[in-house]
């Protein structure tokens, strides 16, 4: 076979590839197909002037006066409180994982291990601090995302041994659970 021929038998394919890859995600009744690379390297856009800057304000607005110290006499005031996530509680079915699974890798690279309080969700990030709450007794116990998971359907979170007995789900091995954020990882 030709060579140029061969190319044209190779762009087809990947084309097609293109399309079933397209067809299997649903993307085809929302979205046209990708368009093909250009072979050559397109011009460079002009980027769009800079807005102006605004005009100067005739009188500048004066300055917030400081807060004074409190008197030495009068108690300090409390230290704010952290700001209150905007996720609402989430409520499942929580597990635990397998005796079996210790020293393996979690997603986040670390080892799973027993002992230490860590759970897997499937939307919160690395490092971020969960409450987790049995809905029936109420025992609650903190742990560190460092996995993805739960996949079994229905299930929103899997926790280490060390947090499934402080919940006291070792005997039943699942629990209704309500989980909340008590620290986020920072960005």
């Amino acid at each position: 076979m030709h060579a140029v021929a061969r190319c044209a038998v190779i762009a087809v394919a990947m084309v097609v590839a293109d399309l079933a890859v397209a067809g299997a995600l649903g993307a085809c009744a929302t979205a046209p197909a990708p368009a093909p690379a250009p072979s050559v390297t397109p011009r460079a856009r002009k980027r769009p002037a800079p807005p102006p800057p605004p005009p100067p304000a005739e009188a500048a607005a004066p300055a917030p006066a400081a807060v004074p110290p409190p008197a030495p006499d009068e108690p300090a005031p409390p230290p704010a409180a952290p700001p209150a996530t905007s996720e609402p509680p989430e409520e499942g079915v929580a597990s635990y994982y397998a005796d079996s699974l210790a020293g393996r890798r979690t997603a986040s690279g670390e080892r799973y291990r027993p002992d230490v309080a860590t759970c897997a969700h499937r939307t919160h990030r690395f490092g971020t601090t969960l409450v987790v709450t049995a809905v029936g007794s109420g025992r609650s116990a903190q742990c560190r995302v460092n996995d993805r998971g739960p996949w079994v359907k229905g299930r929103v979170l899997d926790v280490s041994k060390v947090v499934a007995k402080k919940l006291g789900m070792l005997g039943p091995g699942v629990l209704s659970v309500r989980i909340e954020v008590a620290r986020a990882e920072a960005e």
